[in-house]
């Protein structure tokens, strides 16, 4: 899950789906960074491991968006 790598996230929905990396937080934990465009609107999802186990695992995700008027984070 956060192993994808950028040019298969692409091929998922070309167009859509700009770009996809792997990082880590502050505190070490995984980390997945996508890029993509809903609607026109430019999204960068941080989805963070909370539980990174081999039969389990779940991310929380937190985004950011920007329309054409103003950035927007959650």
């Amino acid at each position: 899950m956060l192993n994808l790598p950028d040019a298969q996230y692409r091929r998922c929905a070309p167009g859509e789906h700009i770009a996809a990396g792997r990082t880590t937080t502050d505190d070490r934990r995984p980390m997945s960074i996508n890029v993509e465009s809903i609607g026109g609107t430019l999204v960068i999802q941080h989805y963070v491991a909370e539980v990174h186990e081999p039969h389990h695992c779940h991310l929380v995700s937190l985004s950011d968006a920007q329309t054409e008027q103003v950035w927007t984070a959650s």
